[in-house]
């Protein structure tokens, strides 16, 4: 799970964890052990969070913020995610990208991030 601390970003953490992280410096660490993200600040450990349920929690910000994460396993035993986009005005979804990754966090955390990058780009 290591390889998640190149995937995840603090933007994310605060966008999906706003009331966890607002007491948190500017400069603050993360890291994952096992399956945990453990937050440093000032070099002491304050607390950890769940992966999986940060993954639940970054569905849930994405729907909030309009779009939908789908996931599920592929025949190649890779994990899928497709991002809609919610179009108001009409009664239907805009499929924007895909994603397939290697664990259904990964896949949900990458769309995330392009979701971030695709409302900064606006």
């Amino acid at each position: 799970m290591k390889y998640l601390e190149k995937i995840i970003t603090k933007e994310l953490l605060r966008k999906v964890l706003p009331k966890e992280t607002e007491n948190l410096s500017e400069d603050f660490s993360f890291y994952i052990d096992e399956d945990y993200i453990v937050f440093r600040d000032e070099g002491e450990t304050l607390f950890d969070y769940n992966i999986y349920k940060f993954a639940f929690k970054c569905k849930e910000w994405a729907l909030s913020k309009g779009y939908i994460i789908n996931s599920g396993v592929t025949t190649s035993n890779y994990w899928c995610c497709t991002i809609y986009k919610i179009i108001k005005e009409n009664p239907y979804i805009k499929e924007l990208s895909h994603t397939w990754e290697q664990s259904e966090s990964e896949a949900i955390f990458k769309a995330c991030e392009f979701i971030l990058i695709k409302k900064e780009s606006k």
